[in-house]
């Protein structure tokens, strides 16, 4: 058996594609998983939202899939489906109302790279990592106050890039 080292950004920027069935794409740092999409960006990315720098419209979405403070960010277990809430009810609410009324931004297509550790999802060796999840797009049928945002997958393969 190989082992399994930290997935680099090259590796799928070169096959033109990353895949949900990419056992071994798992990224040390949130900034690595990014630039599989032609950005550049550093070390410490310090943002979990950002726009795609290759496809207009469309956003990379960096959630943490275990507890934090501010949201509760979940996968279903067949990895279909992402609901967003924040813990703070009445951001909460604004954030869902955002979303509801169709804001363009917030509603964009969003490639999902998920933020796990080892409890929650196979990472192989590694506690912690970066997976893609897939593309999502917005559920407003299926989004309410009491569940938050939902997102359901699009596609389980995504287009990679060049740095630009």
């Amino acid at each position: 058996m190989r082992e399994l080292r930290w997935a680099v950004p090259e590796t799928y920027i070169d096959r033109e594609y990353i895949d949900v069935e990419d056992d071994d794409a798992i990224f040390k740092k949130a900034a690595h998983a990014a630039n599989c999409f032609g950005g550049r960006y550093r070390e410490a990315l310090g943002k979990a939202f950002i726009w795609h720098p290759s496809e207009e419209g469309k956003t990379i979405w960096l959630p943490q899939f275990f507890y934090n403070s501010a949201w509760d960010n979940r996968l279903s277990p067949d990895g279909t489906t992402v609901t967003e809430i924040s813990r703070d009810l009445k951001k909460a609410k604004e954030h869902i109302d955002i979303h509801l009324k169709g804001d363009k931004k917030q509603c964009a297509n969003r490639i999902i790279i998920g933020h796990f550790r080892s409890d929650r999802i196979h990472l192989g060796p590694f506690p912690y990592g970066y997976r893609f999840v897939g593309e999502f797009k917005f559920d407003a049928k299926k989004t309410n106050y009491e569940r938050g945002c939902v997102w359901t997958r699009e596609s389980k393969r995504a287009d990679t890039y060049q740095y630009t």
